[in-house]
């Protein structure tokens, strides 16, 4: 904005020309490191004993590792979406640059038992996982 700015001549200088990267925390390295299956069992039990994560988180994290769908894209989600005994999700992307194209992903079996239970847990609601009031 403020090299805009100063092209534009609505500043006389950029104030912030000499900042680089350092002064934002550095450049961020990509991670090599996944989760053991110890850690994973660890973590399920965790949330399965966690006093106020509830089941709906549960089955929500778990949906997540097994699918790896963005969190908006599980939360959004409509139960109309989901064929759960052909075992498939139509996931429309409604980004600026997908406009509407829909990824079908396959279900595996543990990702259609937790949406079954969601499907319960979420009653006559349209969403997957609709707001809930404490």
């Amino acid at each position: 904005m403020s090299g805009y700015a100063t092209a534009q001549h609505l500043i006389p200088y950029n104030p912030v020309q000499w900042l680089d990267i350092s002064y934002a925390g550095g450049q961020q390295e990509s991670r090599e490191r996944n989760l053991s299956r110890d850690e994973l069992i660890a973590l399920f039990a965790d949330m399965a004993t966690a006093k106020g994560f509830g089941r709906d988180n549960y089955l929500t994290v778990k949906l997540l590792l097994i699918l790896c769908v963005r969190k908006s894209e599980l939360i959004k989600a409509l139960k109309s979406d989901f064929d759960l005994v052909g075992g498939t999700w139509e996931l429309i992307k409604t980004s600026s640059n997908n406009k509407g194209r829909t990824i079908v992903i396959p279900l595996p079996t543990q990702a259609v038992d937790a949406l079954n239970e969601l499907f319960i847990r979420s009653a006559d609601s349209d969403s997957l996982l609709p707001a809930r009031s404490a």
